[in-house]
C-alpha cells in the first residue's frame, strides 16, 4: 500500500476487503512524503543506486513543455533509501501533490495489482508489463484543488523496479503512455 498512497493514489483494488466486494473510502489524507524526505540530483540517485545494481529509467519524452522539477528520495542524500520520486511540472509546481507528472520508483517484484479485482486494464509497453485506471482518486487536497478527484494511474515493471505513474486529468491516456514508451536508462543519456 506504501506505493500508492506516497502519491496520494488509491485504485479501486486497494478500497477493498480482500474477502469482500465492499469498496471502503479513504478518509484521511496521507502524510506529506517530502516531510521525510529529502531532494537528491538524478546523478546523486543514479550513483547510489547503480551501486545497489538497480537501473533507473527515465522519461526521454514529455507532454505540454513539460520539464523536470525534482526527485525526492526516502533519508538524506548520504543514507538514502531504495524509494525516490519524480516529478515533472510545465507551471514550475515542484512538489509531489502539485505536479501535473509525478511517479515513484522502488524495487518490486512485478506489478502490485490483482487482475481479479482490480477496475483497472493490464497490458504491456515496449513487453513491460503495465496496468492503468483511468480514473484512480487522489486524496492530497492541493491536488483535488487545482485537478479535480481523479488522475491517471499507470504503474509499469521495468527490469528490478516498478514504476507508478500519477497524471493530471489534462493530459491523455496516450501522453502517459508515450511517457513510459520514452523511459530509457539514466546511465544511457
Amino acid at each position: 500500500m506504501l506505493i500508492i498512497a506516497i502519491l496520494g493514489v488509491l485504485s479501486t483494488s486497494q478500497l477493498r476487503s480482500e474477502n469482500s466486494d465492499t469498496e471502503y473510502v479513504a478518509s484521511f489524507e496521507p502524510a506529506s512524503f517530502e516531510s521525510g524526505a529529502c531532494k537528491v540530483s538524478l546523478q546523486t540517485l543514479e550513483n547510489t543506486w547503480t551501486e545497489r545494481n538497480l537501473d533507473v529509467y527515465i522519461p526521454t519524452w514529455l507532454p505540454k513543455e513539460m520539464k523536470f522539477k525534482g526527485i525526492w528520495v526516502v533519508g538524506k542524500e548520504n543514507d538514502m533509501g531504495n524509494l525516490a520520486v519524480f516529478i515533472y511540472s510545465s507551471v514550475n509546481r515542484d512538489t509531489i501533490a502539485t505536479a501535473e507528472i509525478a511517479f515513484e520508483v522502488s524495487p518490486m517484484d512485478g506489478i502490485p495489482y490483482d487482475p481479479s479485482n482490480s477496475k483497472g486494464v493490464f497490458t504491456s509497453i515496449n513487453g513491460w508489463p503495465v496496468y492503468y485506471d483511468e480514473r484512480a482518486p487522489v486524496f492530497y487536497e492541493e491536488y483535488r484543488e487545482l485537478y479535480g478527484a481523479d488522475s491517471l494511474l499507470l504503474n509499469v515493471q521495468i527490469g528490478a523496479l516498478n514504476y507508478n505513474f500519477r497524471g493530471e486529468p489534462s493530459l491523455t491516456l496516450n501522453d502517459m503512455f508515450k511517457v513510459i514508451e520514452s523511459m530509457r536508462p539514466v546511465s544511457t543519456q
